[in-house]
């Protein structure tokens, strides 16, 4: 019989250290943070000067959404993500 082990480590950082750290990982992906990111990258990447700005901000607020429902896995019936045939596929459109 198979027996796990698990370690639990509590590190205590210097404020330099918190510092790194805080760069390394980031504030994560939130609609905030990412709708500041499409101004700098529209003028980085001509090719997102073509598309309508209503919809990349959708689909960048829609992944937002996507990855706090599966990483926070509310109660509200969130579950996790599963493969889908090719035969249910769509494509969607939405502009406001």
């Amino acid at each position: 019989m198979l027996k796990h082990k698990a370690y639990k480590f509590r590190i205590y950082p210097t404020t330099e250290q918190e510092i790194l750290i805080a760069k390394t990982i980031g504030k994560g992906l939130s609609y905030s943070s990412c709708s500041k990111e499409i101004s700098v990258l529209k003028q980085e990447l001509d090719w997102l000067k073509e598309v309508d700005s209503t919809s990349v901000q959708n689909s960048v607020k829609h992944l937002a959404e996507a990855y706090d429902r599966f990483f926070n896995r509310r109660d509200d019936g969130g579950s996790l993500a599963r493969f889908r045939s090719l035969d249910r596929m769509t494509q969607e459109s939405s502009t406001s």
